[in-house]
């Protein structure tokens, strides 16, 4: 009996030396039970902010893979996150809940280790919109991404030593979608407001418009020979237009002389 016992563990300690590790394993889900870490649509009232006002933001509506992509992205560190393998999920199971998967394999890692997780949200525009580096291109695709948090990841790591399961949930918070570009009104009226108070002599009276503008509170899209022309109506030359990144900038000038 005895000879059995040591036979026994000594088989138990070369099993456990020699376990093979697994991939480290997380629940990549923003709900569970009563639990739920909700993602917002833009704000009505300022589509380029992504500080939540739930006040001012719907909840992204359940939709199809037709609609927004989630993605999880994983690093080592903040500053080396990058998207994981797998993790693209179109389908949503509640207004601002996705459907995810409570046993997330991260691809490249081992049970035990330690990374830093976040969740990336942007329109898709019909699947259009297939990467994260698309949505960088147009800074008018509605995007968000959640907060940096430090996970260790479930599975069993080399050692053969088994690390209970972890879910992104337990750092994660509600956030909502911003753009990147104000909405063309705003631009429109900005445009309009240089124009007016940026001609060179304060004494000059404005000029007239030869078609006055009907300002309302209701916003309208602008075409740019619009603003063109607004700028050779009130006697301005020159007009440029430039973007750099997020930000477009109009100029024109007095005529000299």
């Amino acid at each position: 009996m005895k000879k059995l016992f040591v036979t026994l563990a000594i088989t138990s300690i070369t099993a456990g030396a020699f376990a093979q590790a697994t991939l480290g394993r997380v629940a990549y889900v923003n709900q569970s039970g009563a639990t739920k870490k909700a993602i917002y649509n833009v704000d009505k009232t300022d589509a380029t902010s992504q500080v939540l006002n739930v006040a001012n933001r719907d909840l992204i509506a359940k939709g199809t893979a037709t609609t927004y992509t989630v993605e999880l992205w994983a690093g080592s560190s903040e500053a080396s996150l990058a998207a994981v393998a797998g993790s693209q999920i179109s389908d949503w199971a509640a207004a601002g809940v996705f459907k995810g998967n409570s046993n997330f394999d991260i691809q490249g890692t081992k049970g035990g280790d330690t990374v830093s997780v976040q969740v990336r949200v942007w329109d898709n525009r019909g699947g259009t919109v297939k990467t994260w580096a698309d949505v960088l291109k147009d800074g008018s695709v509605a995007r968000g991404t959640s907060n940096v948090q430090s996970l260790s990841l479930g599975g069993i790591d080399d050692g053969g030593g088994v690390h209970s399961p972890v879910t992104i949930l337990t750092g994660l918070q509600s956030f909502g979608l911003y753009t990147t570009v104000p909405e063309p009104s705003i631009i429109a009226l900005g445009a309009l407001t240089w124009v007016s108070t940026h001609q060179l002599d304060p004494y000059r009276p404005l000029a007239r418009l030869s078609n006055p503008l009907n300002l309302s509170s209701s916003f309208r899209s602008w075409e740019e020979a619009e603003l063109v022309d607004l700028c050779r109506e009130v006697g301005l030359v020159g007009y440029e237009r430039t973007r750099d990144r997020a930000f477009i900038l109009f100029a024109a000038q007095k005529p000299r002389g």
